[in-house]
């Protein structure tokens, strides 16, 4: 009797073992958690409409829960549909078993979806004046993103949602005079952060790297900060008249080709206005070309039609209105190349040369 007893156990608890594996691993397809999901995406906005296939369970044991997912999902919302690769879920095991389980988590991942699209969809849910102008300026890209929400024991959504994921072959168009084109990142955006990475993009068929840019949001204001890079960068008279919107400190600018690494942040008021922006930059110029336009004849009366700085190391740094640039390198002003050191100050609204400019044929 004992020895049946005994191997009675050692079968129940082979196959409570068999089928908890079974259920970690593999786990079950079931309809029986379409209408929790269904009702947790309505919370979200209660219009929109989910088309569910059945669900597959697996047990989460670390957790002590039940991750469910659900795989090519369609999100519906006034006959605009938006194509999900997947939905994934957790819930309690002592609330399942007891009956009465709500979902704690709920993550949807897109498929590769066009940006235009995903705004349009948006604007059906909030129809926000900004979206409508993005909408404009964006003419293509592609993204990837995953939004993962947590309900509270009332099943409301919390307020530490997370929304990431990677924009592809972006372009935008900025009144004429800004193209934008060829962009990539990845996103995270989170109640009051932002961030970009690996951010890639061509500005008017020009290189721009920028590997990280910050967005905080503290009281009624936007912290921004980032690093942005660009790499022989080459800019003719027409381009840079179309990036600035007058001449760069009163200079006529006919070529340019440079490399800069900058450290930069600001901030943005309730009221879009810019303000405390500083910036460190070390920029290599390669070549700077500008037209002669300084009564110099007295002082150097060989001097060309054409100014040029060549091979110039350069130290930028622009803090609470104060500006400071300290460089060196070789400069094309009479008929042969020169060397030149400079400094050069800005206090609120006054500029200052200071002596330790000295142009010489010979090396510093």
């Amino acid at each position: 009797m004992i020895k049946i007893i005994y191997r009675s156990l050692i079968t129940l608890i082979t196959l409570l073992l068999f089928l908890t594996i079974y259920l970690t691993i593999v786990g079950v397809n079931t309809d029986k958690f379409n209408s929790k999901i269904i009702s947790q995406v309505k919370k979200i906005e209660p219009d929109l409409e989910l088309k569910l296939s059945d669900v597959s369970a697996k047990l989460d044991l670390l957790e002590l829960g039940i991750n469910i997912k659900t795989i090519g999902t369609d999100l519906i919302y006034r006959d605009k549909i938006i194509k999900i690769q997947s939905i994934k879920s957790n819930i309690s095991l002592m609330s399942f078993l007891k009956g009465n389980f709500a979902i704690t988590r709920i993550s949807i991942s897109t498929k590769a979806l066009g940006i235009k699209d995903l705004i349009t969809f948006i604007r059906l849910l909030n129809n926000n004046p900004k979206l409508f102008i993005s909408e404009q300026f964006i003419k293509k890209g592609y993204v990837v993103a995953d939004l993962t929400l947590e309900f509270d024991e009332l099943g409301n959504i919390k307020k530490n949602y997370k929304f990431k994921g990677i924009v592809k072959d972006g372009r935008i168009s900025l009144f004429n005079s800004y193209n934008l084109d060829k962009i990539d990142f990845i996103f995270e955006i989170e109640e009051k952060n932002l961030i970009f990475n690996d951010v890639r993009l061509l500005l008017n068929n020009k290189n721009i790297s920028i590997p990280e840019l910050i967005k905080k949001k503290k009281n009624n204001e936007y912290l921004i900060s980032g690093k942005l890079n660009n790499k022989d960068i080459e800019l003719n008279k027409n381009e840079i008249k179309n990036l600035t919107t007058k001449e760069l400190l009163g200079l006529d600018i006919q070529e340019i080709k440079f490399s800069s690494q900058n450290n930069f942040n600001f901030k943005i008021d309730k009221n879009l206005k810019f303000k405390n922006f500083n910036t460190i930059s070390e920029i290599e110029l390669d070549n700077l070309r500008l037209k002669n336009n300084f009564n110099i004849k007295n002082i150097f009366p060989k001097s060309q039609n054409e100014i040029s700085f060549q091979n110039h190391k350069i130290k930028l740094k622009y803090e609470e209105n104060n500006l400071s640039i300290t460089g060196k390198g070789e400069i094309f002003l009479q008929k042969e190349i020169d060397k030149i050191k400079y400094e050069i100050f800005k206090k609120k609204n006054k500029f200052q040369f200071n002596t330790t400019l000295s142009i010489s044929k010979n090396p510093f």
